[in-house]
């Protein structure tokens, strides 16, 4: 069996607990081979997981009456691989998905290129859970980062909040690992 690891290079974007800051849309993929045995070289034979990805969130739903969320997205990274931790910079063009307590999906939206968000949500007085992910799907920049590939699981990080007036949240930042 030949294992195969995979490396996402990607000009101008740091990349830092898959969480993605772009600054240019230029990708190289590299496949580089780690490996070869006849088995018990810690390769699966495993068919890859069927689960399938969650759909994209770019629909954003229309609130009259409803109140704003606003905040922004970032993440930290370590100077030299393992050095001390550095001042955040944002998560630029990443989804956002906006869940009520019931798990249902209330509203899509992305971050900016500043890793700044605005989005309009129902004016329920209700907790819902604003959740940034490892993920983009616009003009910008087309790129997923999964947690696990096995399960399709993409990274994210998330806040609660009530929606009972418009709000900044601050910020959400990905902790440096």
């Amino acid at each position: 069996m030949i294992g195969v690891r995979y490396l996402i290079v990607v000009r101008g974007v740091f990349l830092n607990r898959g969480f993605l800051v772009f600054s240019h849309t230029v990708f190289t993929l590299c496949f580089v081979i780690v490996g070869c045995s006849s088995g018990g070289g810690g390769g699966s034979d495993s068919p890859p997981s069927s689960t399938p990805t969650p759909t994209y969130c770019s629909t954003v739903q229309s609130y009259s009456g409803g109140v704003t969320i606003s905040g922004a997205a970032q993440y930290e990274y370590r100077t030299n691989g393992n050095g001390g931790i550095a001042s955040p910079r944002p998560i630029r063009y990443a989804e956002i998905r906006v869940s009520d307590s019931s798990g249902t999906l209330i509203q899509c939206g992305e971050t900016g290129s500043d890793g700044s968000f605005a989005l309009t949500l129902p004016n329920t007085g209700s907790t819902a859970t604003l959740t940034v992910t490892s993920r983009s799907n616009n003009s910008n920049l087309r790129a997923y980062v999964l947690n696990n590939p096995t399960n399709n699981a993409f990274h994210s990080i998330s806040s609660s909040v009530t929606l009972n007036q418009s709000q900044n949240i601050g910020s959400l930042t990905a902790p440096a690992t």
